[in-house]
C-alpha cells in the first residue's frame, strides 16, 4: 500500500505532511525529496519515525508490534560530503560497538549522484530530469509525461494541488509554488491554490532561479 502526500496528524502537537507513504507487511516507509539540506535535518527523521509510530498502535497493543520503519530522504546535494551515494544510519551501543536493533532506520540518498551504470544512479537521473521521454524508467516516464503533458493530468493536477494546499501551507513548502510554476500553471492559478499574491508568487519563483516570470 503506497500514498503519497499523505498526512499523519498529531492532535497534541505538529502534524506532518509525508511525500510518499508506503507500507508492506511489518514495514513501513516514508520517502521526502528534499531541496535543502535544512529540510532533511536529523531531528526530522527523529520526529518523523516518532509521528508514524503513534499511529501504529491500539491502546494497549504491545510495543513489540511496532513495524519496522524506514524514513527515506533524497537530498539534492551530498549531505554528509563523503562522496557515497547512499548513507545508512542505525543506533548502536557505544560501549560494544554492537547494533541497537529498535528497527527504526534512516536513510540519506545523494541527489547529486550521477553514476547510471548503476540503478540508483538512474534513478535519481529520473527524479532530476525534465524531460519524460529521456527517464531511464519508461513506465515512470510515460506516466510523468501524461500527468504532465495531457489536459486531463493537467485538470488532475490542479485539482489535487488544490485539494492539498491547506496542508502545503501548513508545511511552509515554496517548492509547492515552484512545482506548480513549472508544471506551467499561471500566478493567478498559484495564487487562486496558495492564496498568495500573484507578486508574492513571482518574488519567490524569482528567488529561486527563475530568470523571468
Amino acid at each position: 500500500m503506497a500514498s503519497t502526500l499523505e498526512k499523519i496528524k498529531n492532535p497534541l502537537g505538529r502534524s506532518v505532511i509525508l511525500d510518499v507513504h508506503a507500507s508492506e507487511k511489518n514495514e513501513e516507509f516514508d520517502i521526502e525529496i528534499q531541496r535543502s539540506n535544512s529540510g532533511a535535518s536529523p531531528e526530522r527523521t527523529r520526529y518523523h519515525i516518532s509521528i508514524m509510530d503513534t499511529s501504529s498502535l491500539s491502546e494497549q497493543e504491545d510495543f513489540t508490534n511496532l513495524p519496522t520503519v524506514y524514513v527515506i530522504f533524497i537530498t539534492k546535494e551530498d549531505i554528509f560530503g563523503a562522496g557515497e551515494p547512499i548513507y545508512h544510519i542505525d543506533k548502536v551501543v557505544r560501549e560494544t560497538k554492537g547494533e541497537f536493533n529498535d528497527r527504526a532506520h534512516v536513510i540519506y540518498v545523494n541527489g547529486s549522484y550521477k553514476d547510471t551504470s548503476t540503478e540508483l544512479g538512474r534513478l535519481i537521473h529520473d527524479l532530476n530530469c525534465p524531460e519524460p521521454d529521456k527517464f531511464y524508467n519508461k513506465i515512470l516516464g510515460n506516466r510523468v509525461a501524461e500527468v504532465k503533458n495531457s489536459r486531463e493530468g493537467v485538470g488532475i493536477m490542479f485539482e489535487y494541488f488544490k485539494e492539498h494546499a491547506d496542508e502545503f501551507r501548513e508545511e511552509g513548502r515554496e517548492e509547492f509554488i515552484i512545482n506548480m510554476y513549472k508544471k506551467n500553471y499561471t500566478l493567478e492559478q498559484i495564487a487562486d491554490v496558495t492564496s498568495k499574491a500573484p507578486d508574492e508568487i513571482k518574488t519567490i519563483i524569482i528567488r529561486h532561479g527563475a530568470k523571468q516570470v
